[in-house]
C-alpha cells in the first residue's frame, strides 16, 4: 500500500511520485505521527530525542536573540503526544483576521504542543535557501507563535549530503551555511538542522525503512534532481557568458518567450529577483539588465523551464540527461546569444 516495497514491482517508478510532499507525507502522516498505528508514543519520542541530540552541534544548531541551547531543550520537553496536533503545507491564508502576515507557508509539518510549536521545512529533491527558507519564513513562523500564544523552533531536514556540500562550501562567496552560520545567536528563531538519514536510523519498521532506503537511493545516484540541474545550467550559462563576451560588464535582454506573451504582448509575472528590485515588468519596458548576477540567471532559465521540463521528466540517468541538455542548449544558442547582448 503506501510503503510498497520496490521490489515487489517492476513498474516502482511509474507508480511512485517523486513530489516532496508524497514523500514526507508518506513518512510521517503514514508513520511516524500516525496515533492509529501502534506504539505512537515512543515514535513521537524518539523523533524529539533525535532533536534535542543536535541542540549541543554548532553545526547543527543555530541560536536566536531569545533562545540559546539550554532554552531549546527546555522547549523541547514541554511537547507529549497527548497534547500535540500534527498539520501538514500549513499556510498563512487560513488564519484569523487577527493574522498580519503573509499568506505564505509557514510549515511543510507543523508539531503544534502546549507551550511550543515546531515549524519543519522539508527539502528531499530541491536544495535550501537562506533567504527564502530560513529569514523569510522564520517571520511568518514568529507570527504565528505570537498569535497562538507560543514559542516557536524552525527545522530543517534535508538529505545528509546535501548539508554536507553545503558546510563544505562555507567559504564560497554564495554559501548558503555561511550565512545561516554568521545569523546563528541573531534569528528570530531557533534553528535545528537535521537529515533524512537520522529519520532512517530511528525509524522502527523495516518496510518504512526499506522505502526510504530506496527512495535516497534513487534521488542520489539514478536522476540528476532540481538543485543539481539548476546548478549545472547556471555553471552552464556562466560559461557561456565568458565565451561570448570579454567586456567587464554584459547587458542582458530579457525577452517574454513564454505562449502568453506571444499571444497577447503581455509580461510576464512578476519575479522576485533579489530583494524585488528588478521585476519582470521593469525589464520588459526597458528591456535590458545592466549587470548579470547568478539569481538574475534564473530569469533566463523561467524562459526555457517548459521545454527543460520534458528532459527532466524524461528521467534519464545523468550520463544521457548532460547529452540530451548540451544539444538543447546548442538548439537554443542563437536565442541565448541574443538575449546575451551578442
Amino acid at each position: 500500500m503506501i510503503f510498497t516495497d520496490p521490489k515487489s514491482t517492476e513498474s516502482f517508478e511509474n507508480i511512485e511520485s517523486h513530489k516532496e510532499r508524497n514523500f514526507y507525507c508518506k513518512v510521517f502522516a503514514g508513520y511516524f505521527f500516525n496515533e492509529l498505528i501502534s506504539e505512537p508514543n515512543s515514535r513521537f519520542k524518539a523523533f524529539l530525542l533525535l532533536l534535542k541530540s543536535k541542540v549541543n552541534d554548532i553545526d547543527f544548531f543555530f541560536k536566536s536573540e531569545e533562545t540559546d541551547e539550554k532554552h531549546a531543550i527546555k522547549l523541547l520537553q514541554t511537547f507529549n503526544i497527548d497534547e500535540s496536533h500534527v498539520s501538514f503545507d500549513f499556510h498563512g491564508d487560513q488564519l484569523t483576521k487577527r493574522w498580519d502576515g503573509d499568506d505564505g507557508e509557514l510549515a511543510d509539518i507543523l508539531i503544534i504542543g502546549r507551550k511550543a510549536v515546531i515549524s519543519i521545512e522539508v527539502k528531499y529533491l530541491t536544495n535550501w535557501n537562506f533567504t527564502k527558507d530560513v529569514m523569510l519564513n522564520q517571520i511568518r513562523i514568529a507570527k504565528y507563535g505570537e498569535l497562538v500564544g507560543r514559542k516557536a523552533i524552525q527545522v530543517l531536514l534535508i538529505k545528509k549530503s546535501k548539508w554536507e556540500n553545503a558546510r563544505k562550501k562555507e567559504n564560497h562567496s554564495n554559501s548558503q551555511f555561511a550565512l545561516l552560520k554568521a545569523e546563528s545567536g541573531k534569528l528570530k528563531l531557533p534553528m535545528i538542522v537535521i537529515t533524512w538519514e537520522d529519520i532512517m536510523e530511528i525509524t522502527g519498521n523495516e518496510k518504512v525503512i526499506r522505502y526510504l532506503e530506496h527512495q535516497l537511493k534513487d534521488v542520489n545516484n539514478t536522476i540528476m534532481n532540481r538543485e543539481e540541474f539548476h546548478e549545472f545550467y547556471l555553471n552552464y550559462l556562466n560559461s557561456l557568458k565568458q565565451k561570448l563576451s570579454d567586456r567587464e560588464e554584459l547587458i542582458y535582454r530579457v525577452r517574454d518567450y513564454s505562449a502568453q506573451g506571444k499571444e497577447t504582448g503581455n509580461p510576464r509575472k512578476v519575479f522576485d529577483i533579489k530583494d524585488n528590485v528588478l521585476h519582470i515588468e521593469e525589464l520588459s519596458r526597458r528591456n535590458i539588465i545592466s549587470k548579470c548576477t547568478e539569481e538574475e540567471l534564473f530569469v533566463i532559465y523561467e524562459h526555457f523551464e517548459e521545454d527543460i521540463e520534458k528532459l527532466k521528466h524524461a528521467k534519464p540517468r545523468k550520463e544521457k540527461l548532460l547529452a540530451d541538455f548540451h544539444n538543447f542548449i546548442e538548439f537554443k544558442r542563437p536565442i541565448l546569444i541574443d538575449m546575451l547582448g551578442g
